[in-house]
């Protein structure tokens, strides 16, 4: 978005950063959620698994169950914001993809 001043005869540009920005620091936010639950879920794992099957079993329950409630809370907002603002998120989704493919790669 672009606004006009006038000075001294001359038109000035001033550009302000636009409103999409705040949906993609939404988007990284949500993302960091997704992968800290997701963390939390396998560190849980491994330690329950140490513990017992019983155990291990009924804690997994849980903390699926708590990743499913993120996962489905984070979707629904990446929703709004693929919504609002397409072309947008499909950078953001392009970067995404382009960073994930060279980690993979590395891993090689």
């Amino acid at each position: 978005m672009a606004t006009h001043a006038s000075t001294n005869g001359h038109a000035e540009t001033k550009t302000k950063h636009p409103e999409g920005s705040e949906s993609v620091e939404t988007l990284r936010a949500d993302i960091d959620a997704l992968r800290s639950g997701l963390s939390e879920l396998t560190r849980s794992l491994r330690q329950t698994g140490r513990d017992g099957a019983g155990i291990a079993a009924a804690e997994a329950k849980a903390a699926a169950g708590k990743a499913r409630e993120a996962i489905q809370a984070g979707s629904a907002r990446v929703g709004e914001a693929v919504k609002a603002r397409p072309a947008l998120a499909c950078g953001v989704a392009i970067g995404v993809g382009a960073l994930l493919g060279a980690a993979i790669a590395r891993r090689r």
